[in-house]
Order: structure tokens, then C-alpha cells, then sequence
């Protein structure tokens, strides 16, 4: 809480090239199915954090493309509170 105001989900969010670059109260889901979170739940507030993703898949071409297929990636950074 800031001022009386409550900043939960308030981000930057920076497209550079295929790759999003995220600062702020990022709330995390991270699942295949929009029913259930392997790791974290919207019903806990966002942490202040970092986080950086690709836009869209990226495809390597070749064996290692057959093999794994298209891919993508999250990386990220919070600060956990008290």
C-alpha cells in the first residue's frame, strides 16, 4: 500500500525483439490448464519483481527441433516479503 492506494498488479512491461521484460507486482500462474497452478495461485497477493519471457515460441530447426519441439521460457526474480 502506497498513499492509500493499492499497487497489486501494477507492471512495466518492455517488448525487445521476441523477448518481454516485466518490473512491478507481477502476479504468477503457471500451469497447462486454466483450472489449476502447478506453483503459484491468484489468490495470494503479487510479489515485487522481475520477470522476463519470450513473445512467442521459438522453433530450432533440425534434430534438436524434431526432438523438443517449440519451446518457451520464463524467467524470474521477486522479493519475498516479512
Amino acid at each position: 500500500k502506497s498513499g492509500g492506494y493499492i499497487l497489486d498488479e501494477s507492471q512495466l512491461n518492455f517488448l525487445i525483439k521476441n523477448t518481454i521484460v516485466s518490473f512491478g507486482k507481477i502476479p504468477l500462474w503457471w500451469s497447462s490448464s486454466q483450472d489449476t497452478s502447478l506453483i503459484y495461485s491468484n489468490s495470494a497477493r503479487p510479489q515485487t519483481g522481475i520477470s522476463i519471457s519470450n513473445n512467442s515460441s521459438i522453433i530450432f530447426n533440425g534434430f534438436i527441433g524434431n526432438l523438443i519441439g517449440p519451446f518457451g521460457f520464463s524467467i524470474f526474480l521477486n522479493k519475498l516479503e516479512e
